[in-house]
């Protein structure tokens, strides 16, 4: 049984993580600001943690993300990291720390959204310049990030299919003139409880492709967040990614 300690245990990523709770795997402990009473003992600060544990999962900020980070590294633990929004400087450690730890990092938790990617990739390659592509990301009015870290993810990997091609356009005002070749519209709307949504466009001139992935619960991000931590708690140092457990899966 593999023991979990979650970075954000209070929030609706930490709780949609304890609700899957079976005989694979235990929630030990975690660490949140919030006072809520939780199923395992939680703790204000990292270095509060008096419980031994096999993997974090982090589905905090990204500043309570780097502080968890600094533990592991001292700690020799693996970590999976959920949270979006790193500055470039964050994104460089969390590089670093993946050569001394296990670190799996996923803008997207859910099978489905990598997936979709990997259509959205063969796609792209096989359309080449004849398509104008755009992605159109949905969120629920309290998510702090815009664009989400899954609308990016999936702008890096149409990038890499057309070999480093693309630029992203983060929206459009009424100043930024006709689109230009090579551009991707990457657009955010929020409001409502959207749990998530994301939409890709390919628009040719007689036809378009669209290809899109709705999450209707947080239990998918879980469900995947649980996977990724049993899937690289005997893994050695390195930097793991979802199409690495899926590829083991296969």
């Amino acid at each position: 049984m593999k023991r979990i300690f979650i970075n954000g245990i209070a929030g609706q990523m930490g709780r949609a993580i304890q609700s899957l709770e079976d005989d694979s795997f235990s929630i030990v402990g975690g660490v949140d600001v919030s006072e809520a009473k939780q199923i395992a003992p939680v703790f204000k600060t990292v270095q509060d943690i008096n419980v031994d544990f096999d993997v974090v999962i982090d589905v905090s900020v990204p500043k309570a993300s780097m502080a968890m980070l600094e533990y592991c590294v001292t700690n020799r633990k693996p970590i999976v990291i959920c949270t979006t929004g790193f500055s470039s400087a964050e994104e460089q450690k969390i590089l670093e720390a993946a050569e001394l730890i296990p670190v799996f990092r996923s803008a997207n938790m859910s099978l489905g959204i990598n997936i979709q990617a990997e259509i959205c990739k063969a796609i792209a390659k096989t359309l080449g310049g004849a398509a104008d592509i755009e992605i159109i990301e949905k969120h629920h009015k309290r998510k702090l990030d815009a664009p989400s870290g899954t609308a990016l993810m999936l702008f890096d990997e149409l990038n890499e299919a057309r070999n480093g091609q693309l630029r992203a356009e983060f929206g459009r005002d009424r100043s930024h003139g006709r689109r230009e070749e090579n551009e991707v519209g990457v657009h955010a709307v929020r409001g409502g409880s959207v749990v998530g949504e994301h939409e890709i466009l390919f628009l040719m001139d007689d036809e378009v492709i669209s290809v899109t992935h709705q999450a209707f619960s947080r239990r998918v991000f879980a469900t995947g967040a649980v996977k990724a931590a049993k899937f690289i708690a005997s893994k050695p140092a390195g930097f793991y990614a979802m199409k690495d457990l899926i590829a083991e899966s296969r």
